[in-house]
C-alpha cells in the first residue's frame, strides 16, 4: 500500500506549526510512513489540493485565505485541524488579541472546526470546549524535541544560583505576577543569585549588577539549544487560570524540566495537572509572598533543587517524546482516511472526480496563481509610495525567507 500524500497549509512559520506539525512529518516522511508537501496559506498553488489524500490546517484564521477551507470541501478532501490555543477567548491583555477577535476570524475558525474529520488539541479544557462544535475532537500529549537539549547539564562559570525568565512576549502582561518577590529576592541575595530575562527587558531591572538580559530569539530550535546549554538552576513559569490560559499547553514544564532546570509554577490548572507540587516543581499562589518563599527555598536548599532538576527531566523524558508523538500523528492520519474510505465506500484513500461533494459553501472567489503575485507586488508598491520604505524592505525580506523555508521543507526536505 503506497504513503498516504499529506499536504499541510499554514498560516506562518511559527513554532506552534514547526513543533507540533512540520517536524513530525518531515520524520515520518524520511521514514517512508507518508508523502509530504508544505505550502503557506499566502502562498498556496491551488493544484496542490487535488495531489493530496489529507489536508492539516494549524490555527488558520484568515478571512483573506478562506477560499482554501471551500477549495478543500468542495473536493471532499478529508482534514485535520490542529490548534494549541482557545482563540475563542483571547484576553484583553493579549498583544494580539484584537486580530483574534475580529468576528470575521471567528467565524471562519468555527467553519473549520465544524467541518474538519478530526480535531487534534493538547489541553483537556480545549477539547472540552470544542467538542459542542465537533465530536471528532481528541487530545494528544505535546512533545519535545530531544535533539536540541544537552544531553547533561552543562558546567557553571560559577557558584552563583541562576534564575531565568523566558517569553516570546514584549510586554508580558504574567510578569507581574512575581516582580515583587524578585526584587526582594535579587536584594536579598545579590551575591549568591542572578536573574535572567530572556526575550523580555522589564523596566525597573536595567540597572541591577546581577540581572542579565538575552535578545529574544526567533529560531526556537536554535533558542532550545542555547536555552539548555546555558546551565540554570531555578525557572520561572507564572500563570493565570481562566478559560483562555487553562487551553494553553505546559511548553514551560517540558522546557524546564528537559533542560534540567527547577521550575516554580502558578498553581494554576494548566501546571497542576503536570507537576507534581515538591517533585517536579514548586506550585505557588500568585501572591507576592508565596512567590518569594519559593524561591528562597530552592536558592537555599540545595538538595531539594537538585532532587526537583532530576525528577522533572524524568518525568519529560518519559511523557514527552518524539517517537511516540509522532506515531500518535500517523494513527490519526490512518483513522482518518480510513474513516473517509468506508464513507466513500471505496478502497483506494481517494478519487478526486468520484468524491466530489455539493455542499453550501460561502461564495469567496478563488485567486488565481498569478493574482496572488499581483496582490503582493500591489501591496509592496502601495507601501513604498506611502513612504513606508522600511516595513517594504522588511515584508520583502520575510517573503524571500519564506519561499527559502518552503524550498528547504519541499525540495531538501529538511529545515
Amino acid at each position: 500500500m503506497t504513503s498516504p500524500k499529506i499536504l499541510a497549509i499554514l498560516p506562518g512559520v511559527m513554532p506552534s506549526t514547526l513543533i507540533y506539525i512540520v517536524k513530525p512529518f518531515l520524520r515520518l516522511q524520511a521514514e517512508g510512513q507518508i508523502r509530504l508537501r508544505v505550502a503557506l496559506e499566502a502562498y498556496l498553488n491551488s493544484n496542490v489540493v487535488t495531489w493530496s489524500d489529507l489536508i492539516v490546517f494549524c490555527r488558520n484564521v484568515e478571512p483573506r485565505y478562506g477560499y482554501i477551507l471551500d477549495l478543500v470541501r468542495s473536493r471532499g478532501i478529508p482534514y485535520i485541524y490542529d490548534i494549541d490555543d482557545n482563540l475563542f477567548e483571547v484576553p484583553d491583555q493579549v498583544s494580539d488579541g484584537d486580530y483574534y477577535r475580529a468576528p470575521e476570524r471567528l467565524a471562519l475558525l468555527t467553519e473549520y472546526l465544524r467541518h474538519a474529520s478530526l480535531v487534534r488539541v493538547y489541553s483537556r479544557a480545549l477539547k472540552e470546549r470544542f467538542l459542542p462544535l465537533n465530536a471528532n475532537t481528541v487530545q494528544v500529549r505535546p512533545t519535545l524535541d530531544w535533539s536540541l537539549i544537552s544531553p547533561s547539564c552543562p558546567k557553571k562559570a560559577s557558584d552563583r544560583v541562576k534564575i531565568v525568565y523566558a517569553t516570546s512576549r514584549r510586554d508580558d502582561y504574567l510578569f507581574p505576577i512575581f516582580t515583587d518577590a524578585l526584587q526582594r529576592i535579587l536584594q536579598d541575595y545579590s551575591e549568591r543569585a542572578e536573574m535572567h530575562f530572556w526575550g523580555f527587558q522589564p523596566a525597573g531591572f536595567q540597572n541591577m549588577p546581577n540581572v542579565y538580559f538575552h535578545k529574544f530569539e526567533w529560531n526556537y530550535d536554535q533558542f532550545m539549544r542555547r536555552f539548555s546549554n546555558a546551565g540554570f538552576d531555578i525557572g520561572l513559569a507564572p500563570m493565570l487560570d481562566d478559560s483562555f490560559h487553562r487551553a494553553k499547553t505546559n511548553t514551560k514544564f517540558r522546557e524546564y524540566g528537559a533542560c534540567g532546570i527547577a521550575g516554580i509554577y502558578s498553581r494554576a490548572s494548566l501546571y497542576t495537572e503536570c507537576v507534581s507540587d515538591g517533585e517536579t516543581g514548586l506550585l505557588v499562589e500568585n501572591e507576592p509572598a508565596a512567590w518569594h518563599q519559593a524561591m528562597q527555598t530552592l536558592i537555599e536548599d540545595i538538595g531539594l533543587r537538585e532532587r526537583i532538576r532530576q525528577s522533572a527531566r524524568e518525568q519529560v523524558k518519559k511523557l514527552y517524546s518524539q517517537e511516540q508523538f509522532q506515531q500518535e500523528w500517523l494513527q490519526l492520519i490512518e483513522r482518518v482516511l480510513d474513516q473517509s474510505r468506508k464513507q466513500s465506500g471505496m478502497g483506494a484513500p481517494r478519487a478526486l472526480e468520484a468524491r466530489r461533494v455539493k455542499a453550501n459553501l460561502p461564495k469567496r472567489a478563488v485567486p488565481s496563481n498569478l493574482g496572488i503575485w499581483r496582490e503582493k507586488l500591489g501591496r509592496g508598491i502601495e507601501l513604498m509610495k506611502g513612504g513606508e520604505f522600511q516595513r517594504s524592505i522588511f515584508n520583502s525580506r520575510v517573503h524571500m525567507n519564506n519561499l527559502w523555508w518552503l524550498f528547504k521543507v519541499n525540495v531538501l526536505k529538511h529545515l
